[in-house]
């Protein structure tokens, strides 16, 4: 089984503080069949300093040790992107952020109304984003908070 979407990395956003905490989330997964855990940290304002490259490092670090720990389970990179920060990433750290290295890339909108800018990112992607890019809302409301903007967009591929 595969878990898309995992806030796993320790200390890196509203997840897991410590290395330890990680290592026993990813237990609890793998005791429960999954066997691949995407790692989706907020990209938003409130986590500034998150970007693929942190991320991928983290990644790395953090299969290090349930390995040791014989536990089966792998953690892949990917991020959470509030569709605030999407319209601000260039082109290769979106692609970077997209969910296990696929053509996902995992859209978190506001709680209740659309984000400034939430049209024009949305509607810039087709042409700021080269190769396969498709967003997917994180949650149910996302989508219908932003569905005219999201339906061109998902229906003009990136």
């Amino acid at each position: 089984m595969i878990d898309l979407h995992y806030h796993v990395l320790p200390g890196i956003d509203d997840g897991p503080r410590t290395m330890a905490d990680s290592v026993a989330l990813a237990a609890a997964a793998a005791a429960g069949a999954t066997r691949t855990i995407v790692a989706t940290p907020h990209i938003s304002s409130q986590w500034p300093d998150n970007r693929a490259a942190t991320i991928s490092a983290a990644v790395d670090e953090l299969n290090a040790h349930p390995r040791r720990a014989g536990v089966p389970v792998e953690v892949v990179a990917g991020a959470e992107v509030a569709l605030s920060r999407a319209a601000e990433l260039d082109a290769c750290e979106l692609e970077a952020l997209r969910l296990g290295g696929g053509p996902w890339l995992l859209v978190e909108c506001p709680l209740k109304t659309p984000a400034p800018g939430t049209e024009l990112g949305l509607g810039r992607w087709p042409t700021r984003v080269t190769g396969s890019c498709s967003p997917i809302p994180s949650a149910a409301r996302c989508f219908s908070a932003t569905r005219a903007a999201w339906q061109r967009s998902s229906t003009a591929g990136c």
